[in-house]
């Protein structure tokens, strides 16, 4: 189950200004479901046979206590292929990513899973996959017509060359409320404008470290499509929220085709 492979972790904004006032939701439309997900990072300690021995979660505290304790026992139970030298088993630190995804239960209850979960450092510069062409996709027309807004988190595989090899949009939340006739579909929407655009970005590989020499190096990338009233107000929103990211949005508040 272990798994060495390096991965960065950023974020893609796509805007799309629109000069509105947007109407109330109803009490009905806001009992529509909206999924919210979140990276969670943190650091394993494992017995030389790749027994879970401590659970380590960065910035705990942003953490519900329910939530915190529920992934350290879930990730607890957890068995890794030993870490070896020359042979023999050794006890190891190894730091995680998990992707967690939230979608509201009954009454004011939220069902919390562990989508996905990625083990290997996340080392900086030479050692790393860097960024070379990464610009962010253009908003649907469909979806901005229909003032839905979304992330879709892609993992990527990049090989040696720097070019996407290949990917998967392994989540799609719809951070607005719509229809749920709609909410399929613009899922659909929202993965495949993130998908087409990523298969055309390129990257730096590492020079140096331990992954210099692997086939290939894997990436995970949250794509961001938001609706506002001025690109100004939406990266001042992102970065209130410490997120880094590249924005991009239509001239003269027009819909990205």
């Amino acid at each position: 189950m272990q798994r060495t492979q390096r991965f960065g972790l950023g974020i893609l904004l796509a805007l799309s200004s629109i000069a509105a006032t947007q109407a109330r939701p109803s009490a009905e439309q806001a009992q529509v479901q909206i999924e919210a997900s979140m990276n969670v990072a943190g650091e394993l300690t494992l017995t030389p046979d790749g027994a879970v021995t401590a659970v380590k979660l960065a910035d705990e505290a942003s953490l519900p206590p329910a939530v915190r304790e529920r992934i350290k026992h879930s990730v607890a139970s957890w068995r890794f292929d030993p870490v070896r030298d020359n042979g023999n088993a050794l006890p190891a630190q190894l730091p995680m990513s998990l992707l967690l995804v939230a979608k509201q239960g009954e009454g004011e209850n939220y069902l919390v899973s562990i989508r996905s979960a990625h083990f290997g450092g996340e080392a900086q510069g030479a050692t790393s996959v860097q960024t070379r062409d990464m610009q962010p996709p253009r908003y649907p027309e469909a979806a901005f017509r229909a003032g839905a807004t979304g992330v879709v988190y892609l993992m990527l595989k990049i090989g040696r060359d720097g070019k996407v090899e290949d990917l998967i949009a392994e989540q799609v939340n719809l951070t607005s409320l719509v229809p749920e006739s709609k909410r399929a579909r613009l899922r659909q929407v929202f993965a495949d404008a993130a998908s087409k655009k990523a298969r055309t970005w390129t990257f730096l590989p590492p020079t140096e470290g331990p992954e210099v020499k692997a086939p290939h190096w894997v990436m995970r990338v949250p794509v961001s499509f938001d609706i506002g009233t001025s690109p100004r107000d939406l990266i001042a929103a992102k970065q209130a929220q410490k997120m880094a990211f590249v924005s991009a949005w239509p001239p003269s508040g027009r819909p990205m085709e």
